[in-house]
Order: C-alpha cells, then structure tokens, then sequence
C-alpha cells in the first residue's frame, strides 16, 4: 500500500509491500528495511494502511488525527497477544475494545475477568463484571466490594451486600426512603430502625401505603394518623371496609387452616400486658359445625364467654359453661345473679325510660325497672294489655285506670265502653266493689255501688246461673225480671218447678225473723209466737200452723202491730190464737198490719182470740 508523506519538501508518495521512511527530508527505503524514527512535522496523510510496530512511540505534539475526511477507514491498536486492543469502526462509528467487530457503541470483549469495566478513583470504584453474573460492583479500591448488582446469579436476579454496611436509597431533597438492615433482615420506608421485617414510618399523618387494583381502584390504604381503609383511600375509622361490588359476599376473612378440631379463629383485643382481652371467635366442631362466641373479661385473667350464637342458630346471653351446647331457645338469656337488681334484660325508650326489665329471679317489669311481681306492668294514669282477636274483630283492654281494675272493650262492631270494673274506692264506691255489665256505662256510673253490680244497657240477659245439665238455675234481665228455673221469666218473679222454705219446729216461745217461712208447733206445750214489726217487712210471708194433736194454744203477737183478716169483725187485733191441732194461718205484712191472707183455724164466728 503507498504511504504518502507530506512535509517542509513536499509530498512524498511511496508504495510497496515493505517501505521504511527515515529522516526529515522523506528519505524512502524500499523492501524491507525499517526506519528507525520519522519525525513529522506539517501533516502525515496515509490512504491504506500504516502499521507501527515494535517498541516504538508515537510522540503527538500537535493532533492527532485518523480519517480525517470521514471516509470509510477503520483505526486499530494491537498488544501482545491480542490483536484487537482497541478498534475504531470508521464504517459504523463504534468503538471496540478485544473486538474488530463493535456491536455497539462501545463493545468491550473478552474472557469474563478481561471483559471488565473498571472505573476508579483514590476513594471509590465501579465494575462492571460479567463474570458469574453479570454483575454491576461498587466498593473502594484494592478492597473487597461493599455491595453487587447481579444480573442473575443461583438462578435470581439480585442486589448482594458484601460487606456488614446497611443499604439505604435516598432522595434528593434528604430523608429516608427505603432502608434494608443487614443484621435483621429487615426493610424499612421512611425511617432508619426497622422493627418489623417490613416497617413503614411517616413524619406526618399522611398516606403511608397505598395499594390500587387495575380496576377496582384503592385496594389498601394506610394513613399515618393510624387509619386502615380496604375499599377507601379516605378511611373515616381506626379500620374501614368499603366496597361497591354487588356480588361482594367476603368482607372481612378469617381463615384458620388448621385440621384439628375445635381450632378457633377469632379478633382479640388485648390490653398491653395480655391480663384481659375481649374477644369474637368462632368454635369448630366435630361435625364441623360451628358456633360464634362472645368474650370480655371481668377482671385480670378471667376472661368468660358472655355471648354465643350456636349452629341452630340460638343465642346465648350469659349462658353458664355448658349450657352453651343446650340449644335452649332461639334467644336463650342466662344470669348468675338471682337477685332482683341483677339484669337479664333491659331495655329503654329515649324519653320513656324503661320499656322492659328481667330480672335473674325470674321477674319481668314492663314501664318498671323494679319489678315487685313475677309480671309487674307500670304507666302513669293508665296501664293496660289489650288482647285481640284479628280475623274475629274483637278487642279488649285489661288494665287499671282511674276506676280501678276494668275489662275495656276496644269494639270494632257494637258499642265499645267497659265490661268490668272493680272499684278502687274512688267516686262514691268501696274499694273492692265489682262491677260487671255492657254498653259505655255501669248502671249508669263507672263506679260499682254494691258488692257485685251487674248492670244491662237493654232488656237482655243480665245474670245467669245453670244446672250441670245447661239449664238455667237462675236467670235475671235487664227489664228487672228473675227466673229460677226458666230463662224466660214473664214476671217479676217467675219460677217454674217447686218450691221450699225454712221449715222451723216451735219448741217454746219464740219471736221469727228473715229466716223463718214456716213455724210449727208439734209439742204439747202452750206457746206464743212473736212476728216482727209489720212497718219493716212490707211484702213479707209466714206460714203457721199446728200439727200436734191436742188442745194445746198457739199464740201469734204482733211486736205491737195489729192483725186483720177477714175473720176479724171486730175489726184489728193485737194478736191471735190457734187452739188445737191441724189448724194454720198465713200472714202478709202490709206494712202496716199482719194480714191474714189464708185462715184454717177451727173458730166460732166471730172469734177472734185475743
């Protein structure tokens, strides 16, 4: 290849396999001869090749330039050995270090130790090994590097720490960012002293982590004031659970894979030194059946099930160990307290107070806190339970009001007002005092005026009375008629069927009263008898007679009232006689006199003893 040199006597053209150029005048020697040293001093132009070998040095005072025109012309550097030191592709303008065939801009080849890049000061180094890698190094020179960069090594890619140093990434403006600590193993956001193996600190009570689905949006998200929101990223309570979905059936999950049975899962709340804790957690059984139980504690170290929703679906409130598994009610509400201030159940209206109360002794207060009864039902003026019938349209209210105890009839057909009343000795009655009747009144008044005080709004029955066999004994009707034995009185006083009254031996003197009908003398004995006066028993009957067969002499006496009849011609008398046997009178009081309405007395006309 010719060799062009141009200098202060011109351009010299010089072609030839071997050529060696000597001296500042551009001596030429051909074949193959060397030249020991070429001094240039304006510019050197080589077209084809210029190979400099051997010891020598090129001294650049000024430029030095290859392909200066920008032709097609490569520059390569040999060592010993390798013959691709450094290598400039005119063609592609990369640069190739132990290649002549740059695949890029700088392509460094070799074995794995001499493919290194090394890039050094008096303090600090980077490698770029691709040796058992590759790998990216950073440490300080002739010493062991502190930390790698590993393209892949044992089948990872990886960041190795070699030395004990933590590792730490920063940003610009100061602070933490993330933090690995050697000794524990542990990661860190944000501070410097990991307690966790992930550990995440904010100076501030702003987000802390946040976790997005690609399209259910915020998944987790953590705030530094110590909010949780799953669903959220603006959680309103220490833990939050939203979700929009629909068909969202899962919550909140607690799965317990252990395969024993009665293994638990539940949420503890424990205090910080572990003596008392609240708790929700289920129980498996052996049918793998489960339970949902309730625990609190009620003092150190003596934490109890207080609630248990069984696998029936019964709950349990206070329920003794064991009784747990009755499955007793589908609410089933236990107390270890038998005292009446030992609660069961309470319950209370805002502005009412209490609306029900059970007590562990087996009383229930309905508007009463205190129950004193097994049912003790309390209101201010009134206090009553209706009972009704729906389909049949019937209604009553059983209660105590402002009259005492009554039966109030809430009617949907007919007239409504009270049924019953048993007075509380309020208006002008005696406490006590029973009222029974129809309509809105009691005889014309809500207050009873007698013992028992039946009353009619119509000419109905009233009171009834029967026999075994359902007929009627006793029946009275609203019109003021009584029946015994029909329940169709057509009088004042009907009865159908016989009749009897006190029946009384005279064995001496003696005076008759309200509960004597029939007197009669049986004895042989002289007697007189004594009726009360006539002015206070108008209407009043007595029956007489003798039976004993003799001249005995039966005096009647009047308390001072006379007698009339129609054997008294005489006109009234104080008294009258019966002398002898089977002879009798029957005596009506007036009011005024004893009549005497039947006389079979044996007398002679005119009599009429006295």
């Amino acid at each position: 290849m010719p060799v062009i040199i141009s200098g202060s006597q011109g351009t010299t053209t010089i072609s030839g396999s071997g050529v060696a150029v000597s001296g500042s005048d551009g001596v030429v020697a051909y074949g193959s001869g060397s030249l020991e040293d070429l001094t240039v001093s304006g510019s050197l132009t080589v077209t084809g090749s210029l190979i400099v070998s051997g010891s020598n040095t090129i001294t650049n005072y000024g430029a030095f330039t290859s392909n200066e025109a920008a032709g097609d012309f490569d520059f390569r550097v040999e060592s010993s050995g390798e013959p691709n030191m450094l290598f400039v592709d005119g063609g592609t303008n990369r640069v190739g270090i132990g290649t002549g065939a740059p695949s890029k801009k700088l392509h460094v080849s070799g074995s794995n130790a001499l493919a290194s890049i090394l890039v050094a000061s008096d303090a600090a180094a980077i490698e770029l090994y691709p040796a058992s890698g590759p790998a990216l190094r950073f440490g300080t020179p002739a010493s062991p590097y502190s930390h790698q960069i590993y393209g892949t090594y044992l089948g990872k890619h990886q960041i190795q720490l070699v030395s004990s140093l933590d590792f730490q990434i920063s940003g610009g403006l100061g602070g933490v960012g993330y933090y690995f600590d050697q000794s524990s193993g542990s990661v860190s956001i944000g501070t410097q002293a990991p307690r966790a193996s992930l550990h995440v600190s904010s100076s501030n009570n702003e987000a802390l982590l946040q976790v997005d689905g690609a399209a259910s949006g915020t998944v987790l998200f953590v705030t530094g004031s110590g909010r949780v929101g799953i669903g959220t990223s603006t959680p309103g309570s220490l833990v939050e659970i939203s979700g929009f979905d629909d068909d969202m059936n899962e919550g909140f999950v607690l799965l317990n894979r252990g395969m024993a049975n009665f293994d638990s899962t539940g949420i503890y709340l424990k205090h910080h030194d572990g003596r008392s804790e609240t708790f929700i957690r289920d129980r498996l059984f052996a049918d793998w059946g489960t339970e949902l139980q309730f625990g609190t504690t009620l003092k150190a170290n003596e934490t109890a099930v207080r609630m248990t929703l069984d696998q029936s679906g019964s709950l349990g409130i206070g329920c003794a160990a064991g009784v747990q598994d009755a499955n007793r009610a589908l609410l089933h509400v236990s107390s270890s307290n038998d005292a009446i201030t030992g609660s069961l159940l309470q319950i209370d209206s805002k502005d009412l107070g209490p609306v029900l109360f059970v007590t562990g002794s087996g009383r229930v207060g309905i508007g009463t806190a205190a129950p004193t009864r097994m049912l003790d039902i309390e209101g201010g003026d009134s206090v009553g339970i209706q009972l009704n019938a729906v389909n049949q349209s019937n209604a009553y209210t059983v209660g105590s009001d402002g009259y005492g105890f009554t039966i109030f009839e809430d009617a949907d057909l007919g007239t409504a007002g009270y049924r019953m009343v048993v007075a509380d000795g309020g208006g002008s009655t005696t406490a006590g005092f029973i009222g029974m009747g129809s309509g809105v009144g009691i005889a014309g008044s809500l207050y009873p005026s007698a013992q028992l005080h039946v009353s009619s709004s119509n000419n109905q029955a009233v009171f009834r009375v029967d026999h075994g066999n359902g007929l009627p004994l006793l029946f009275a009707t609203g019109s003021g008629r009584v029946g015994i034995g029909t329940a169709t009185p057509n009088s004042a006083f009907q009865v159908s069927g016989s009749q009897a009254g006190n029946y009384t031996v005279i064995t001496g003197d003696m005076t008759l009263n309200e509960t004597h009908y029939i007197a009669d003398l049986t004895g042989a004995i002289d007697a007189t008898v004594t009726l009360p006066a006539a002015s206070g028993v108008t209407g009043r009957t007595y029956h007489i007679l003798t039976t004993y067969q003799g001249d005995m002499t039966l005096t009647i006496t009047g308390s001072g009232g006379q007698f009339m009849g129609s054997s008294q011609q005489a006109g009234p008398e104080d008294s009258i006689d019966i002398e002898g046997s089977a002879q009798s009178v029957t005596l009506v009081s007036t009011g005024a006199y004893w009549f005497i309405l039947t006389d079979n007395r044996q007398q002679e006309e005119g009599g009429g003893g006295g």
